[in-house]
């Protein structure tokens, strides 16, 4: 934990970030009232030159005083302790819970270290029961530390007093190669002109390391299980149409470094150090004192709560649930500044889903097609027909053109609607039914959810979301938690005959786990709601081999199980980019979580609750396993999330999460190719179906 520094070293640290007040005093608790005093001064001083804002950026402050507040907030052991044996009921919703203990064999590239995740909970226990952690920043980091160390995107846990103080990095960091074969450098990024370029000489060392293995050690637990793909998540990304976003690990460092400053060694020999700064994320208008720290942002969890967006109208609402889709998406809870650039003024998109936000669609000028598709998840619900429709509209356009080649660029798309990874897919071979299989772990929870809700047939399930807003709401969350074996078909396609038959009893790898199931993608209620495009006589716009899958190494979730369709059911053919600098070596097609969805433990504690009211009962052997087994509403807010379905290939046994497979083709980015998008994109195309030049491994040449 930083000391706090003099008033003189303060007001020096604090004059050179973005014009936040200077601290003039305190110490120990007495920082956060500090920093609600500057909070307070800053928000009238930027109020005042800004009139017409609707938004306010984040005021920063200086490390030591942020960790001063920080570490003053003495925890509640009684109510962590119960928050922690609360938590070990979601945690056992985790598909990969056993996976994760005994990683497989076929894991061929870098198998994770065996994770207990139960036994570290258990020990997180212990250590607050002996008083080794006396603070709530500490315990919280430590809970986080437990859940992020599976690298697993849709597993979380992250607890308020963790996101009321953000840390940050001075600047953005890049890597590139100087000529797209040579191994890439790391170097310091500014945005010139719209454009992310590297400036001044390679970094070497920071902070004594090489600066490969200190990035990879700081990326590591970032949600992305992949190396490399958590390599390419320390850089700025970049959005639709070409802007750069703010999004970068090594900026926006999220939590307490662990010190105030670092020393970076350039190749040309010099040295320079830099400080840390500090994001006040949170509202500290109540905040006086350790105590009302905790009360705003630990007990009432003030920045867990977020509210609507306005533009989406009812999207949210109980009465619209039956038209939302299930989520396949990385999880994040962090603020982060808007983008630090605009779109590329030169690229022009022949079509784009307008408000939806994440697709774009374009022409090269050797007729290459290029789709590029941000997310699976449009800014609002309601944005999600406009966006099928766009995409429809520009592959009927690549069709008119007589279009021979298809990129579709899916960099840093974190994945979303699951329907819309199969609605892409049927759009682009419509007479292909997509396989995935989905499987659960059969935890004591979810096997009392199968049978409690084993009486309940589809059409029950129809009249209930019809009744009123309340059993509306318990049906949904019954069929959501995967236990409702009326509303999935099985393996072959087909019903289910009861709960026993989905329970499965099947035993894997020293874990049990439900049967295969399959979602059925074109029913609207409960299942995925695509269109079935397999009854509109539609052919493919594409050959599968003139198809070409750009990537990152971040593409998760629904992300994956698109790729998952598109390389396994198509033979599609891929390039990765970026990536540790590696000689001779591949780089994942998908270094994101590759399990199907994501449930919060909010949707974990809704289908409790459904148990409990749609199959009531007095029995007391039963009444006692529920109250051991079913999530219980927990003391404290958090955000959790668990991955409830492996992906499990046909044959398989072992999940898709802990398969990674590198791409057809890895290239690394130059000056050019960051630079520039569509630069990138004319890479890939001549690598694809020109000289057949520009992969540093593999080749896109048959």
């Amino acid at each position: 934990m930083a000391s706090f520094k003099s008033v003189a070293l303060l007001a020096l640290a604090a004059a050179g970030v973005g014009g936040s007040p200077v601290p003039t005093r305190t110490t120990g608790e007495a920082a956060c009232a500090e920093i609600a005093f500057m909070q307070k001064a800053y928000k009238e001083s930027y109020a005042a030159a800004n009139p017409s804002a609707t938004y306010t950026p984040m005021m920063t402050a200086p490390v030591a005083l942020a960790t001063e507040c920080l570490f003053s907030v003495p925890i509640d052991r009684k109510v962590a302790l119960e928050q922690l044996t609360g938590i070990q009921r979601y945690v056992q919703f985790q598909s990969t819970l056993g996976f994760l203990k005994n990683p497989p064999k076929e894991d061929s590239f870098q198998a994770p270290n065996p994770l207990d995740l139960v036994t570290q909970i258990n020990e997180l226990s212990h250590k607050v029961r002996a008083k080794e952690i006396t603070k709530e920043y500490d315990f919280e980091l430590k809970l986080r530390s437990i859940f992020a160390s599976a690298n697993d995107g849709h597993l979380t846990g992250t607890m308020g007093g963790l996101l009321a103080i953000q840390f940050n990095s001075p600047f953005d960091i890049v890597s590139v190669s100087k000529d797209g074969f040579a191994l890439p450098e790391i170097y310091q990024a500014v945005i010139k002109n719209g454009k992310m370029e590297p400036v001044g000489s390679p970094i070497i060392t920071i902070d004594g390391q090489n600066v490969t293995e200190y990035l990879n050690k700081i990326a590591f637990g970032t949600g992305l299980q992949s190396p490399d793909a958590r390599f390419n998540g320390l850089f700025p990304s970049r959005g639709l149409r070409g802007q750069v976003l703010n999004d970068g690990f090594f900026r926006n460092r999220r939590r307490y470094p662990g010190s105030d400053s670092f020393s970076v060694r350039f190749a040309n020999g010099t040295t320079a150090d830099y400080e840390y700064y500090a994001a006040v994320a949170g509202n500290f208008d109540t905040v006086t004192d350790a105590g009302s720290f905790y009360e705003a942002f630990v007990k009432k969890g003030q920045m867990l709560s977020s509210k609507p967006n306005p533009r989406c109208g009812n999207d949210g609402d109980i009465s619209n649930q039956r038209y939302q889709a299930r989520i396949g998406k990385r999880s994040s809870v962090w603020k982060y500044a808007g983008p630090q650039s605009g779109p590329q003024a030169e690229l022009k998109p022949d079509i784009t889903d307008g408000k939806g936000g994440i697709f774009a669609g374009y022409f090269l000028k050797s007729e290459t097609a290029v789709l590029q598709l941000t997310s699976f998840a449009p800014e609002c619900w309601s944005d999600v027909p406009q966006t099928i429709k766009a995409i429809s509209n520009f592959l009927n356009m690549c069709r008119k053109r007589k279009a021979k080649k298809l990129i579709i660029d899916i960099t840093n798309n974190g994945g979303g609607y699951i329907m819309l990874g199969y609605d892409l897919f049927l759009q682009l071979f419509p007479q292909t039914l997509p396989y995935s299989g989905q499987r659960n772990r059969a935890n004591p929870g979810g096997i009392i959810e199968a049978r409690a809700f084993d009486y309940i047939t589809f059409e029950m399930f129809e009249k209930l979301v019809n009744h009123n807003s309340t059993f509306s709401s318990l049906a949904f969350a019954a069929t959501w938690s995967n236990w409702a074996h009326s509303v999935i078909l099985n393996d072959d396609y087909e019903k289910f005959k009861d709960a026993n038959e989905l329970i499965g009893h099947s035993k894997i790898n020293k874990d049990r786990y439900s049967a295969l199931w399959r979602f059925n993608i074109f029913e609207p209620i409960f299942g995925l709601g695509v269109h079935d495009y397999t009854k509109d006589a539609l052919t493919p716009p594409f050959e599968p081999e003139n198809i070409i899958l750009l990537t990152d190494g971040q593409c998760s979730s629904t992300c994956s199980t698109f790729s998952e369709f598109m390389q396994t059911l198509k033979g599609v053919k891929s390039v990765s980019v970026g990536g540790i600098p590696t000689p001779s070596r591949g780089m994942p097609l998908v270094g994101g979580v590759r399990g199907s969805e994501i449930l919060s433990f909010r949707n974990l504690l809704d289908a409790a609750d459904a148990v409990t009211v749609l199959r009531p009962t007095k029995d007391e052997d039963e009444l006692a396993r529920r109250r051991r087994d079913l999530p219980q509403k927990l003391p404290l807010p958090i955000s959790g999330n668990v991955n409830s379905l492996d992906n499990v290939r046909k044959g398989h046994t072992a999940p898709l999460q802990f398969i990674e497979e590198p791409a057809t083709c890895r290239m690394f980015y130059t000056k050019e190719t960051l630079a520039d998008i569509e630069a990138l994109w004319n890479s890939v195309d001549d690598a694809a179906f020109g000289s057949g030049k520009g992969c540093v491994v593999g080749s896109l040449k048959n």
